[in-house]
């Protein structure tokens, strides 16, 4: 319990020293400040899209179902999606800046 409280507390305090960095794909450090913030409001619109979704449609078939979402549930689903594009962008934005630092560019 204590170390789960721990490690979720690393989410909400950005420092340096969280720079991502799992092997082949690793970023500045000053990005963190983004990205952590970035994954905690798609994990919640996410949470949130899961709550809305029509009853028997299963996770992989939501985007078949979009049209059957309440007004809601549509915008908090698509807000999802938008989150996640802007965070794989800033991900790989990070990997190139990180290797054109290393490079010495």
């Amino acid at each position: 319990m204590i170390r789960s409280i721990a490690l979720t507390s690393l989410v909400f305090l950005p420092t340096p020293v969280l720079a991502f960095d799992f092997g082949f794909v690793r970023g500045p450090d000053w990005m963190d400040a983004y990205l952590l913030p970035l994954i905690v409001v798609f994990a919640i619109t996410f949470g949130l899209t899961l709550v809305m979704k029509p009853r028997g449609v299963p996770v992989n078939q939501m985007y078949r179902h979009f049209s059957e979402f309440s007004p809601a549930g549509r915008m908090i689903y698509a807000f999802s999606g938008l989150a996640f594009f802007v965070i794989m962008g800033l991900v790989f934005l990070g990997m190139g800046l990180q290797r054109a630092a290393e490079a010495g560019l």
